[in-house]
């Protein structure tokens, strides 16, 4: 039986993935969780399991993960930070598995810039530049001898053997872009089997016509697009609602004042955390999904709402779309809505996409695709 290490954060979809793992290697996966460097940070997101250690982010607790290391047989980091890589860096022999979440290659990699935002949302919230951000480099490199993190990080990536994600779209670019190297082997792998994603509620189904409109604070979801899209849609008595609760709350309140101004009585915003089983049923009145990233984002929230029933709307540009026509889903380009194509899905269309689904992201089809590929990479 293999031993796994995961180095983890917290974040609300790490239970997902103890989940899954243990289902797969029973009792043998440890999780050790690196919270903030501040010593009163209250946990938001993880559960207190048996199998999680929880460290704070500094010296003592790298040494402590580097000491620990050599006695697994796979290391499992979800996403990537500058910790994790200086990991990767002092341990190269180590067989790692890198679960990408998007933000901190997509939100980070220059390759990228400026290819993220409409051009309202870049002009409205282009970032400036303080002198904490002149500063820290220098910084760092008193601290670490590293000046810039980020490059730091992306060099580090070539000392990983795998690379997880759901869709293989996403791995794709990168190899193509350079941003990992080409003989990093792809697994299959998502945070969001159905059964966890619903739990009691698996037969949770869209019981309007509303809309949800992305689904965090954050400007990668292009909100300022998709309001000046909808303002120009005959959108009767629907509510347009916002999931702001998560993200930038600066950004959440420009927003709630911009989609107030612009859609009036229709606008509804969501500002405070739901717990998932909740949010599924808040989200069960909205027929259409628009979700205007022009990267791969709010994977679960994508496959909770098709789940549901929703019609959903994604960018041309965004990979999740091609993976999800790539394998027969109906789904819809936000283009297509300058037509005010608005209707929800017939029974049919929703059938076919549970079908689809079930054999994708199944607890029993994920957890069947971990075994044998952490079973192979124990052969090699």
């Amino acid at each position: 039986m293999p031993k796994i290490l995961h180095i983890a954060s917290d974040e609300k979809f790490i239970d997902a993935a103890n989940y899954l793992y243990e289902k797969a290697y029973p009792n043998s996966n440890t999780f050790i969780i690196v919270l903030p460097k501040f010593e009163n940070y209250k946990i938001k997101y993880v559960s207190k399991k048996e199998n999680y250690i929880f460290y704070h982010n500094n010296e003592k607790t790298l040494n402590n993960v580097l000491e620990l290391i050599d006695k697994y047989d796979l290391i499992v980091l979800h996403g990537y930070d500058f910790f994790k890589a200086r990991i990767v860096n002092k341990r190269q022999n180590a067989v790692y598995n890198y679960i990408l979440w998007g933000a901190e290659l997509y939100n980070r990699h220059p390759l990228f810039k400026n290819t993220l935002y409409g051009k309202k949302t870049s002009a409205s919230f282009q970032k400036k530049i303080l002198f904490k951000d002149v500063f820290r480099p220098f910084f760092h490199l008193l601290k670490y001898k590293i000046f810039n993190v980020y490059n730091f990080q992306f060099k580090t990536l070539s000392k990983i053997k795998y690379f997880s994600i759901l869709h293989k779209e996403d791995y794709n670019l990168f190899i193509e872009k350079g941003i990992i190297i080409k003989n990093t082997k792809y697994l299959k792998f998502t945070y969001y089997p159905i059964e966890f994603i619903f739990e009691e509620n698996k037969d949770l189904k869209v019981n309007d016509n509303n809309i949800l409109l992305g689904n965090s604070a954050s400007s990668t979801n292009n909100h300022i697009e998709a309001i000046d899209l909808l303002k120009n849609i005959n959108l009767q008595h629907r509510k347009i609602i916002t999931p702001l609760s998560y993200g930038n709350m600066k950004y959440a309140s420009k927003i709630i004042k911009y989609g107030e101004e612009k859609l009036s009585n229709n606008f509804h915003y969501l500002k405070d955390f739901m717990p998932l089983q909740e949010y599924n049923k808040t989200i069960q009145s909205c027929g259409i999904v628009i979700m205007n990233h022009y990267r791969q984002q709010a994977v679960g929230n994508i496959l909770a709402s098709m789940w549901m029933g929703a019609k959903v709307f994604l960018d041309n540009r965004n990979t999740f779309y091609h993976y999800l026509k790539r394998i027969g889903c109906y789904v819809y380009l936000i283009d297509d809505l300058i037509n005010g194509n608005l209707e929800n899905l017939n029974n049919t269309q929703i059938e076919h996409n549970r079908n689809i689904l079930i054999k994708e992201i199944g607890t029993k089809t994920i957890v069947n695709t971990l075994k044998n590929d952490i079973q192979k990479i124990a052969e090699l």
